[in-house]
């Protein structure tokens, strides 16, 4: 079962990713916020003006809105927050969060899509008629694992952009052959493989459901030329170790192909302005050409 559509794994997701890296902000949020500001430094400001039009492609249960609030309701502009999700129970966390946290008030509102990278345009173009900055954090173009996918993502940015628009794409260190190469020979084609990744399991206390703990397990990686498939095996119980529900879990990513993706990002009319390098990942900022 793909992770990001089961429900167990929606909070499990936070609390790991909260343990591995702590609470926030993250190191993208400034770069969103350098890119941002580039944006409303040429946005209108005249009380007529629409708002600045933020899509999340990915956006899981809210992390980057929750963390870009206190830049948006301090800049004195009005802004439109678009989330959009393929996994329903992400999108469902990501609703309630907004509500109890109050990130749909004032001067941010916020709406909540339910789709995935391939059809961004065709979800996009139902609610507004274009956009002034598209994020993709946090590697996610990573599962976007084919090569027509990867396409119709980049075309369907190019299409929602407005004039002086940015795309901010992140890629993951892990998904970069070059960056890798102190640890494995780097290859645009991965040799088969299956290691399991991690120690031992992971225990994760539920906040949603107190008494509940999540019992996440090292994960098995499976390289099949570009694309690695990560499975695991996650388990809930009750405080006394009762195993309460039980699931085998996964996810593909492809590595990434820089040559490639340059030729795409070409391909769909938009060009790269710059080029950022962060402690896990590589953003590129897009723009159309």
């Amino acid at each position: 079962m793909s992770a990001y559509h089961n429900s167990d794994w929606a909070e499990c997701y936070d609390l790991w990713v909260s343990k591995i890296f702590g609470s926030g902000p993250y190191e993208d949020i400034a770069i969103f916020e350098a890119i941002l500001q580039q944006i409303l430094d040429t946005h209108p400001t005249s009380d007529d003006a629409r708002p600045v039009r933020i899509a999340d492609i990915g956006s899981g249960s809210g992390r980057v809105l929750g963390d870009l609030q206190d830049y948006m309701k301090t800049s004195g502009r009005q802004f439109e927050y678009l989330g959009v999700e393929p996994g329903k129970p992400m999108l469902e966390r990501a609703q309630r969060f907004c509500t109890e946290r109050s990130w749909n008030e004032g001067n941010v509102a916020v709406k909540w899509i339910l789709g995935g990278a391939e059809d961004v345009a065709g979800k996009l173009l139902q609610e507004v008629d274009s956009v002034n900055l598209v994020i993709f954090a946090a590697g996610g173009i990573c599962h976007v694992t084919t090569d027509e996918g990867m396409q119709a993502f980049l075309r369907d940015v190019s299409r929602v952009l407005n004039e002086g628009g940015r795309a901010v794409v992140s890629i993951l260190n892990d998904f970069i052959p070059d960056q890798v190469a102190e640890n494995q020979t780097p290859s645009q084609d991965l040799a088969p493989e299956d290691n399991t990744v991690g120690e031992g399991p992971e225990r994760l206390p539920s906040v949603d459901r107190p008494g509940e703990i999540y019992v996440k397990y090292p994960s098995k990686e499976i390289a099949t030329g570009k694309i690695k498939t990560e499975e695991f095996r996650l388990d809930v119980e009750d405080g006394e170790g009762k195993a309460l529900r039980s699931y085998v879990l996964k996810w593909d990513a492809k590595m990434f192909d820089e040559p490639g993706w340059i030729q795409a990002v070409g391909d769909a009319e938009l060009k790269i302005r710059e080029v950022r390098e962060g402690g896990i990942q590589r953003w590129y900022v897009l723009e159309r050409a």
